[in-house]
């Protein structure tokens, strides 16, 4: 670093349901198969989305185990059941289309005056109700709490979206040498299960989650993969995985008749371009954007001197100017990014065609949402890709994760072994 301080690392989880095993993949490759200089690289700033907020609070908690950290979160993610996350049997589905006919019933027939808070609603197809006890069982929140007071971890980031004003915030426990800098609301203090779980709610489809007198769903919705929440925390170098291949964000996943039209789509294949157009993020242009202003400092420094930077920073600091770049700086960013080598969807329809006990697996809950949905789950299906936690579609995006941090090898060493 100029400055002569060690840069900070920061870790940023993308978002995308059942798609979190393959950052357990790709974690348990960094922490057990790089030399011990890059697999040992503690990460200061951890900011998730999503699913990627519950792997990421999982690995702050673990941040004085690095090793441990690969080994456990590809464990949680090896046993995981779909019932711990979301019911499937056949009160679950009694219940679903109870909550359904009763809360279209009562909003047919209310008065117009009566208060719309009263009454049943509809909260989501799944009943996530498991899912708070998987979370306290899963990750050691206290643990959590004492790495970040001692500043093992300098700062952890879940990102959430406000349903009342559509717009992202940010849940953030952080030690007092960490400063957040940015323009996003963010909630400080220690982090719980409940943020997590409203960091993941996906909308329609999971219950939104109360906090504070707020109901919040997936922070996907606003920013899938959080690189800005890292940067307004400082960090210097950011290790990003993403959710999405770019083939699967280029391609269609649709099929043309015989006579070159496409079929009409069903209500599954709506839900799944909905959820891709939700997760598929402006991180692309944010990494554009990153790589420009590390060409200015580039230029500025080859015109202006080593001392370009410094020059430049006591600029605010003489107009008493605060807040985002005023506050931390201008100053160059290094990003790896490692992204799905495969479409995702495509490795769902593949472990499911290979599998001997797929079928037998589904419950009554699960083939009638098959049924509703019009999905077939042997077909290319995004929105399965998101939603079903089968052994052997997990096992899949682990083996992918593991397998394309290896394809990444040395440019992962080299980035972590930045002093």
């Amino acid at each position: 670093m100029g400055d002569g301080r060690e840069p900070l690392y920061a870790l940023v989880l993308a978002g995308g349901g059942a798609r979190g095993a393959y950052e357990a993949g790709v974690i348990h490759y960094l922490r057990t198969q790089l030399p011990p200089k890059a697999a040992k690289k503690r990460f200061q700033i951890y900011c998730g989305s999503s699913v990627g907020g519950i792997n990421t609070t999982f690995l702050a908690a673990l941040a004085d185990y690095p090793k441990v950290q690969g080994e456990e979160l590809r464990h949680v993610w090896e046993t995981l059941r779909q019932e711990d996350i979301y019911r499937r049997d056949l009160a679950a589905l009694g219940s679903f289309g109870l909550r359904s006919a009763t809360g279209a019933i009562w909003n047919l027939f209310r008065r117009q005056s009566s208060n719309p808070t009263r009454g049943p609603h509809f909260n989501g197809f799944f009943d996530t109700s498991p899912f708070p006890a998987f979370l306290k069982r899963i990750i050691p929140w206290q643990h959590l709490h004492r790495v970040v007071r001692e500043g093992i971890v300098g700062a952890v980031s879940l990102t959430a979206t406000n349903l009342h004003n559509g717009k992202m915030e940010l849940f953030i426990d952080h030690h007092s040498s960490i400063v957040y800098s940015g323009n996003y609301t963010a909630r400080m203090g220690p982090l719980h299960w409940v943020q997590a779980m409203a960091s993941a709610a996906i909308p329609i489809m999971f219950s939104p989650v109360k906090i504070g007198g707020i109901y919040y769903a997936d922070g996907g919705v606003r920013a899938n993969t959080p690189m800005s929440p890292a940067i307004h925390l400082g960090a210097d170098r950011l290790l990003v995985v993403g959710m999405h291949s770019q083939s699967e964000i280029a391609s269609s996943t649709s099929v043309t008749t015989d006579t070159g039209e496409y079929p009409p789509p069903t209500l599954g294949d709506v839900a799944g371009t909905m959820l891709r157009a939700m997760f598929v993020d402006r991180l692309d242009y944010d990494l554009k954007q990153l790589k420009r202003i590390n060409q200015i400092v580039k230029w500025g420094r080859g015109a202006f001197g080593d001392n370009f930077l410094e020059k430049l920073n006591r600029v605010p600091q003489k107009e008493n100017l605060v807040g985002d770049i005023a506050t931390r700086g201008v100053k160059a960013i290094d990003a790896h990014t490692i992204f799905p080598s495969r479409s995702l969807p495509e490795l769902l329809s593949q472990s499911l065609k290979s599998s001997k006990r797929f079928a037998k697996s589904l419950s009554t809950f699960e083939k009638v949402i098959f049924r509703v949905m019009d999905i077939d789950p042997y077909r290319n299906n995004e929105f399965l890709s998101y939603f079903l936690f089968t052994h052997d579609y997990l096992s899949a995006l682990i083996q992918l994760g593991f397998d394309d941090a290896n394809s990444n090898r040395d440019s992962l060493i080299e980035f972590l072994s930045v002093e």
